[in-house]
């Protein structure tokens, strides 16, 4: 899966699988180069997890940087 920007996608993605009658172990990946807007993506999801939200549609500076690493 290619990530996507908005992590409850993903999550409605996987569970899209079993609502369509997947009755069977999935495995999940998320395919992304390095140093690509889809590894910086991840990390970003990974900040979301412990804390860093977007509040009112607006990314907080902290958000940007971590999409913005290594250009």
């Amino acid at each position: 899966m290619e990530p996507s920007f908005d992590p409850a996608m993903e999550v409605q993605a996987a569970g899209r699988i079993h609502r369509l009658g997947q009755d069977k172990d999935v495995l999940i990946k998320r395919f992304a180069f390095r140093d690509s807007l889809e590894s910086n993506i991840c990390a970003l999801h990974d900040k979301m997890k412990t804390g860093l939200a977007v509040t009112d549609g607006v990314l907080p500076a902290a958000a940007i940087r971590i999409l913005n690493r290594g250009r």
